[in-house]
């Protein structure tokens, strides 16, 4: 389970994960930047690392003051992406500690969806991630517990990373954009999931989240997500790991 400020990384025999734990502990939990790939030892099947210091800088809910998730969560193993939008515009004067603070404890209370619908207390924030207009990236629910939402599809297996705004009305920012390049990658090399696997809500449901300004930089963002996992993969092969690591990656290339 979770201990404050930390996020649990699995390095035993998970499925899909042929970059084990030699990128999973060597670039997602060591505090680095993506230039300085540097190795980590192991002992046993996972440790903690600090996801604050990762290689998208991470506020984690230790830092802006989560409460303890409600009874209800779900577990999920991810296997893969959905981006969304906030669906409301930008406070960009509102720190992000506030904002976080502020979902979840809307969250955890029923709701009004509609004039005819509402919905019962989720049992903490909605979404995984949170990136704000500065770039800033929030730790919301541990990602090892399925998320919520409003509309109709299976949210059992994704990882729910929303940007604030509502993108049929404004643009993502620049720092926002270079945030959620910097969360995918980590996230994807994480986890094992492939450029593929990274969705917009509007795949899964009748809606138009992400909005349109996002949907138009997405492929591009994608583009950008490859290029750098595929460098930082690179960078793993010209040094001495393991043997297991350039036999299941590295003769990919």
């Amino acid at each position: 389970m979770r201990q404050a400020g930390f996020t649990r990384c699995k390095v035993g025999a998970r499925r899909r994960q042929a970059l084990a734990a030699y990128l999973l502990v060597g670039i997602a939990c060591n505090p680095m930047s993506i230039g300085s790939v540097r190795a980590s030892s192991l002992e046993g099947s996972s440790q903690y690392f600090d996801q604050g210091s990762a290689l998208a800088k991470i506020l984690t809910r230790e830092m802006w003051g989560a409460q303890p998730a409600m009874d209800g969560v779900q577990p999920q193993e991810p296997l893969s992406i959905i981006l969304h939008h906030t669906g409301v515009r930008s406070s960009p004067k509102l720190s992000l500690e506030s904002k976080m603070r502020a979902l979840q404890s809307f969250s955890q209370q029923r709701a009004q969806v509609s004039e005819t619908r509402s919905r019962a207390p989720w049992p903490d924030v909605p979404y995984h991630y949170y990136i704000d207009p500065s770039g800033r990236i929030a730790e919301g629910r541990d990602v090892r517990y399925k998320g919520d939402t409003n509309t109709d599809y299976d949210v059992t297996g994704h990882i729910q990373i929303a940007l604030e705004g509502n993108f049929e009305h404004e643009l993502p920012t620049k720092q926002q954009l270079e945030a959620a390049r910097d969360l995918l990658t980590w996230l994807t090399l994480s986890w094992g999931i492939p450029i593929q696997g990274i969705t917009a809500h509007k795949d899964h449901a009748k809606t138009v989240c992400p909005g349109k300004h996002l949907l138009e930089v997405l492929p591009r963002l994608l583009s950008t997500v490859d290029i750098q996992r595929t460098s930082i993969i690179a960078s793993m092969c010209t040094q001495e790991r393991s043997h297991e690591f350039p036999r299941v990656r590295c003769s990919e290339r």
